[in-house]
């Protein structure tokens, strides 16, 4: 018990000192690269307050996005969504 108790405490010690990036970077975007974000969405704000956000393009041309899913389940099948043809 003794041994886990130093083990859990050693683990938690080593991913909070290591586990943070000290370079304050997120989901690796770079300080530089935030500031832009922050000043485009600045600059969105003003403009949805002004009514002047360019509208996109409304060619009425159809877009298509692949979607792909993944089912899962155990061997037998069970946990996996029905599948239905119409």
């Amino acid at each position: 018990m003794k041994s886990l108790f130093t083990f859990s405490f050693a683990a938690l010690f080593a991913v909070s000192a290591f586990g943070q990036s000290a370079d304050h970077s997120a989901c690796g975007t770079t300080i530089e690269d935030q500031l832009i974000f922050r000043d485009r969405l600045r600059e969105n704000k003003a403009a949805i307050a002004n009514g002047t956000l360019p509208v996109s393009d409304r060619s009425g041309a159809t877009t298509y996005v692949p979607v792909h899913f993944h089912l899962v389940g155990d061997a037998a099948g069970n946990g996996k969504h029905k599948e239905r043809f119409v």
